[in-house]
């Protein structure tokens, strides 16, 4: 790969390609360390980019987490830059250069210029159409201008304006020497934010501060510093250095610059936070004048987190116009009142509220009235919308954090003081947000298109939709590819057809469009709409899991109720583990026992999720289950409710004795509680269709290198449940993509029908080789060029399924869409969503082939014969293979061992369960 290094120069080859490496670390850094090695070898007379290079090394150790690796980097920085001759004499001072160093000092000086891009002309060129080369340049020359900022502040960091502006002078610049220099120190503060090295951050804010009061005094100006003084008040919390931070606190207070010298006198009369449950239509006061200005916001903010950390007492009437002035700023963006302002999001919202609770922890009364106005704010129509979008997409840390926050607010609120208790409607919002996954975006698009009369625009909206899918979910994968400049340019293209389409769409079906983009937003339900969707025999289920508290929701269609109950968060996701453990099979090929079931586990998360509920699902069929992320894979119809033998004396003629959850309860799954809302309640053909696809041909050595079994024997499934009228299955060669495709396309399958896929799955990362980093399903060829097609969330995605039901009969097809993102049915299960699937029978663990396809025939014979719905068609099969209804011959052959939960527990039916 050494030829990469040459191509349009050492420089800019290495930070294109950091630039567009930039999830892949450890590739960037192996590429670093063959141009340091080729061109870095003397480090006393090497370039200025040697110095750009270890500093860009350095940030990518800091983002792998390799803090050894990335302290070491950055003490063999310092040591190059404090030995290196050439930028010595560059920085030092003009009054201290005489004679022949004058000269060799300005030479330094340009060619340490040379080094920095030209920031002024950066956007610069197609008229702002830019393309991957343009979008290429323009971050190469970001990573490289913020590497040099930085260790020219790690050089010289107390004199940063000096040689910033000396720089600049070296040189013939549009930009003023101020304005120059202003921009190299602002790449460094960047760089040291990112990296948390607060000394180049506190720098980097006092050069700026040193530069612009230099530049007011000179012309005579008056220049606002209070915004240089509110970083650094930041940095200095941020450093802990708290002493230092309060005594800035005092300063800017005192400055002649805010409207009001002290913050705790600042009136709070737009009453946001009060107001909330007073009118249907409130709307905050918009004059300006009565309104907290920005700047003494943040810091009573600031100094709000200082006396916290510092163990003082904070003035609480401080607090109030915090806060009022973040309510009337979410309220504001929300409503629309100021489309101008800079959002502030729910989610700010939400993560500052244990802050406020602790302020408040000795006004008990006063704590309450707050949390209960800052529910009823987050709740209120306008804001709602933005939370659910917000939260659904939230990485699982940020995820912790807010939900800790939420935690608080519903706990100062008194939403947990008795243990059940009938829910508000501003409760179930926000332990909704808690538990959201982003399987909900998938129902939610194929559920909004649906408004569009016309297939053909349905179809052009999917399209839509997919390009900017790719483009922006799928970008971190593409990055990861070698072919990366026709990767990019695809997903381009395909961006900008879709949204050609969609506005085209918007136009031409303006009434239509505005109920597809409410639908398409809409992401927390109200008690109201969902009682509504409910039976007698329905429930719904709402399971949060907090760090030491479980709240349950049970949602009836005439009640609600809220319970909670002490259980350590880690202690039950080690338990979950333990159980989904004791439900997989030892080898792949099912040859060896599964491992004795810990139905002592099973039982003790009955007590635990189950017990305290009893009575709210009394009467109840079905339940639809909303689990969170760490909940979500439970095995829940193994769960055993009655106390087991001791786990000793378990054995596999044990199991068709115990009393499994599965017998009692039918569950459906749900990534969302409004999920149970856009999911179709009718089923509109009475003799489903079926859609069989399997036994594709690979060749052998792929399954071998993927250490695979043989394909499992679908004819011989579709020999007993196929029906006259169903479409020719796709089989061997057929069973392929395109073949899946044109069947989508076609007419022969309608919404009521239903497709099978039998096959082997990949999980995320495992088919790489092959060019997914993504989960997939092993198909056979379209082209006989490839050696196999592989059924990943993107190709799904392209598809036009909308039927009833999708039964994936692979190994474990319930889960997340790459390594990074795991959450439970956020890759195969969305994808069939978004693809227009009602359900989907996914899988959470490896399958033995014989079980499954009993399993399946069974199921598929309930839903077709028995016109069960998916949901107590699951249940069925279930309990038809541990022979609990003595429908099968269970001491034929292996099939006395099939009770083990290992066999049937696996299956997961999520979706609308109909």
């Amino acid at each position: 790969m050494s030829y990469l290094l040459e191509a349009r120069g050492p420089a800019y080859q290495y930070y294109r390609l950091n630039a567009f490496y930039g999830n892949n670390y450890a590739l960037a850094n192996r590429l670093g360390s063959m141009f340091f090695a080729k061109y870095c070898a003397d480090m006393d007379n090497a370039s200025f980019t040697c110095f750009t290079v270890i500093t860009q090394t350095a940030f990518n150790y800091y983002r792998l987490g390799d803090s050894v690796s990335y302290r070491a980097t950055l003490q063999l920085l310092d040591k190059a830059l404090a030995r290196h001759p050439q930028l010595q004499l560059a920085l030092m001072p003009v009054s201290k250069v005489s004679g022949a160093d004058t000269e060799r000092r300005k030479k330094a000086l340009v060619e340490l210029r040379s080094y920095v891009p030209d920031m002024d002309r950066l956007f610069d060129g197609n008229d702002g159409e830019w393309g991957f080369e343009e979008m290429e340049r323009i971050a190469a020359n970001l990573m490289q201008a913020q590497a040099v900022g930085y260790w020219i502040a790690r050089a010289d960091g107390k004199h940063f304006p000096r040689i910033a502006k000396a720089m600049a002078a070296a040189k013939d610049e549009e930009m003023s020497e101020e304005d120059w220099a202003a921009v190299l120190i602002s790449m460094a503060y960047l760089s040291a934010a990112a990296l948390n090295d607060y000394d180049i951050l506190l720098a980097s804010v006092n050069a700026m501060r040193d530069l612009y009061a230099a530049l007011a005094a000179a012309e005579e100006v008056k220049i606002d510093l209070t915004p240089f003084d509110l970083m650094k008040l930041g940095a200095l919390y941020s450093a802990n250095q708290l002493k230092e931070a309060r005594q800035l606190v005092k300063t800017i207070r005192n400055s002649p610059a805010l409207r009001s010298p002290h913050i705790d006198a600042v009136p709070a009369p737009l009453n946001v936070l009060s107001s909330c449950h007073a009118a249907a239509n409130f709307a905050p006061n918009e004059d300006a004048d009565q309104v907290m200005p920005a700047k003494e916001y943040l810091l009573s903010k600031i100094a709000m987190k200082i006396g916290l950390k510092m163990g003082e007492r904070v003035p609480t009437a401080a607090v109030r116009s915090i806060m009022e002035y973040e309510a009337r700023e979410l309220f504001a963006k929300a409503s629309g009142m100021d489309e101008a302002r800079q959002a502030f999001l729910p989610s700010d919202f939400v993560a500052n509220w244990p802050d406020y609770s602790k302020v408040f922890a000795g006004d008990h009364v006063a704590r309450t009235r707050l949390a209960q106005a800052a529910k009823c704010l987050l709740a209120r129509p306008e804001i709602v919308m933005r939370l659910g979008q917000e939260f659904v997409n939230k990485g699982s840390k940020e995820r912790q954090t807010l939900n800790a926050a939420i935690f608080t607010m519903l706990a100062d609120s008194g939403t947990f003081q008795q243990h059940s208790n009938a829910i508000g409607n501003e409760d179930f919002v926000l332990l909704q947000a808690a538990s959201i996954m982003q399987a909900h975006n998938g129902i939610s698009s194929a559920t909004a298109r649906s408004v569009f009369a016309s297939v053909d625009v349905r179809n052009s909206i999917q399209e839509a939709e997919l390009g900017m899918v790719r483009l922006s979910d799928q970008f971190n994968v593409a990055a990861k590819e070698l072919h990366l400049s026709d990767m990019v340019r695809r997903m381009s293209t395909n961006s900008a057809d879709g949204l050609e389409k969609m506005m085209s769409s918007m136009m031409d079906h303006p009434a239509e469009y505005a109920r597809y983009a409410e639908l398409r937003n809409q992401s927390i339900a109200t008690l109201a709409e969902v009682k509504k969707a409910l039976t007698a025999d329905d429930a719904a289920m709402l399971l949060t899991l907090f760090d030491d508290t479980l709240v349950s929701v049970v949602v009836r269609h005439d009640s609600a109720r809220i319970v909670s109950t002490k259980v350590s968060r880690n202690a039950m996701k080690n338990a979950v583990a333990k159980l989904k453990a004791s439900t997989n099979f030892l080898s792949q090929q099912s040859t060896r026992l599964p491992p004795a079931y810990r139905a002592d586990i099973a039982w003790q998360l009955y007590k635990q999720l189950f017990k305290p509920v009893e009575a709210l699902l009394a009467g109840a069929r079905t339940v639809y289950l909303v689990a969170g992320e760490d909940l979500a894979l439970i095995p829940f119809s193994a769960l055993v409710t009655a106390a087991p033998p001791a786990q000793s004396a378990i054995d596999f003629s044990t199991y068709r004795r115990l009393r499994w959850l599965g017998d009692r309860l039918a569950f459906v799954s749900l990534p969302s509680v409004h999920s149970l809302l856009k999911t179709s309640a009718a089923n509109d053909r009475e003799n489903p269709r079926l859609l069989g696809v399997g036994n594709p041909e690979v060749a052998m050595q792929m399954l071998i290198d993927l250490r695979l079994s043989p394909m499992p024997d679908t004819a011989s499934l579709l020999d007993r449940v196929r029906k006259p009228g169903d479409p020719a299955p796709l089989l061997r060669a057929q069973a392929n993509y395109g073949g899946l495709e044109a069947a989508s396309n076609s007419a022969i399958l309608s919404s009521g029908d239903m497709a099978l896929i039998n096959s082997h799955a990949l999980a995320a990362g495992e088919s790489a080789k092959y060019g997914t980093q993504e989960p997939a399903i092993l198909l056979a060829p379209t082209s006989q060029a490839d050696v196999a097609d592989f059924l990943d969330p993107s190709k799904v995605m392209s598809l036009k399924l909308s039927l009833r039901l999708i039964m994936l009969l692979a190994c474990e097809t319930a889960g997340g869409r790459t390594i990074d993102n795991a959450q439970p049915y956020a890759g195969l299960v969305n994808s069939f969503f978004f693809a227009g699937a009602d359900s989907v029978v996914a899988t959470n663990l490896p399958v033995d082939p014989a079980v499954a396809e009993d399993f399946a025939v069974n199921f598929l014979r309930y839903v077709r014969d028995g016109k069960k719905s998916s949901a107590m068609a699951l249940q069925m099969a279930a309990a038809d293979v541990r022979c609990a209804n003595d429908s099968m011959a269970c001491a034929e052959g292996d099939k006395y061992v099939w009770a083990h939960p290992a066999y049937w527990s696996q299956f997961t039916l999520v979706g609308s369960g109909r």
